[in-house]
């Protein structure tokens, strides 16, 4: 059984990830924010870049949705890096998914849980800022056009 909650920080009340149904797009912005790897090829963005690709992403939003919510999917586990980039995003709401840990509070053992309702949920935004070369993002990519919706907005 999956349990988590979608953690929001500084969330509009008129805004509701509740809106997800299946493809309607849901009016929101996802980005996934890929912030390191096992693999040694250090390519992972820094928080200014994927908040300049998320505001260039946001202008393909009717009326620009200035306060529109940004549902943040990322491996980043770095609680400052993750703050700084919702610093950088205001006066967009960020929204994190964060698994609800069994009675072993076993973290690593949530990964894959926590990743797949990211992908869902992120396959699911009006607009999606994706990273590059992973697979994560690919599988977004992938799902949104399956779901009949635009590809990718721009590469973090």
């Amino acid at each position: 059984r999956l349990g988590g909650v979608l953690v929001k920080q500084g969330l509009d009340p008129s805004h509701e990830l509740g809106a997800l149904g299946a493809g309607d797009g849901g009016g929101y912005i996802a980005a996934h924010w890929r912030h390191g790897d096992f693999v040694p090829y250090g390519h992972a963005a820094q928080p200014d870049v994927v908040a300049r690709n998320v505001a260039q992403a946001r202008r393909k939003l009717p009326g620009a949705c200035p306060t529109c919510p940004v549902f943040l999917a990322t491996n980043c586990r770095d609680r400052e890096a993750v703050a700084d980039l919702r610093a950088q995003l205001a006066p967009m709401p960020t929204i994190t998914y964060e698994p609800v840990f069994g009675p072993d509070g076993d973290a690593f053992r949530s990964e894959g849980a926590r990743l797949s309702v990211e992908m869902l949920v992120a396959a699911r935004a009006s607009v999606f800022v994706r990273s590059g070369r992973s697979a994560v993002s690919h599988f977004v990519d992938v799902e949104r056009r399956r779901l009949g919706l635009p590809a990718s907005a721009s590469v973090v």
